[in-house]
């Protein structure tokens, strides 16, 4: 909520926000938004771990850090991990598609 409506206000305002500053607000809006729907999976499935794997993301950033607060804000058991090397997931899953394809 503190997000949106920070943004909403500086939608109505006059003064002038820096490309930079309206980056990082909408990174963080979409990040907080993905946490409280894992936080919400996690809950509704008894999951305890939650690993992200994806090109978005980043270990020790912005995007890592809101992903874990906005998941232990609303499930504090919830351990969110992060691997080292998260953005060859996807690569690694389509080429083990793509080895089985022929069988």
């Amino acid at each position: 909520g503190t997000v949106a409506s920070s943004l909403a206000k500086a939608g109505l305002s006059d003064d002038v926000y820096s490309k930079e500053d309206i980056a990082a607000s909408l990174l963080a809006t979409v990040s907080y938004a993905i946490g409280t729907h894992v936080s919400i999976i996690c809950n509704s499935q008894n999951v305890e771990t939650c690993v992200f794997v994806s090109g978005f993301l980043d270990t020790d950033g912005i995007i890592a850090d809101n992903l874990k607060r906005s998941v232990n804000l609303f499930s504090p058991k919830v351990t969110l991990v992060i691997p080292d090397y998260y953005h060859y997931a996807g690569a690694i899953g389509a080429a083990l598609y793509a080895q089985n394809m022929g069988k």
